[in-house]
């Protein structure tokens, strides 16, 4: 932590769930001489949890799609042909 009289900044790493965020705090020293959050910077997400995510994602999309297979193979006037696709449909979201 630096101080600088009533100013100061905090570079701190808050982990849960095995993934890690490394904010910087800025705070103020208030009236009360109490420490109070001025602005958080630096605040981005863990790479593995977006990493983890999209595996989760596309795990869910093959186990629907193999639901879907096993509920219509047979029928009569359904065509199944897999097509993939390198990237996720939300991926213009972000």
């Amino acid at each position: 932590m630096r101080i600088d009289g009533d100013r100061a900044v905090a570079d701190v790493s808050i982990e849960k769930d095995g993934y890690i965020l490394q904010p910087t705090i800025h705070l103020l020293r208030g009236a009360t001489a109490r420490w109070k959050i001025d602005r958080i910077e630096n605040m981005q997400v863990d790479p593995q949890y977006r990493k983890d995510r999209r595996a989760y994602q596309r795990q869910q999309g093959e186990q629907l799609a193999e639901e879907l297979n096993e509920a219509l193979e047979g029928k009569r006037g359904v065509t199944i042909e897999r097509v993939t696709i390198s990237r996720s449909p939300d991926a213009d979201r972000r």
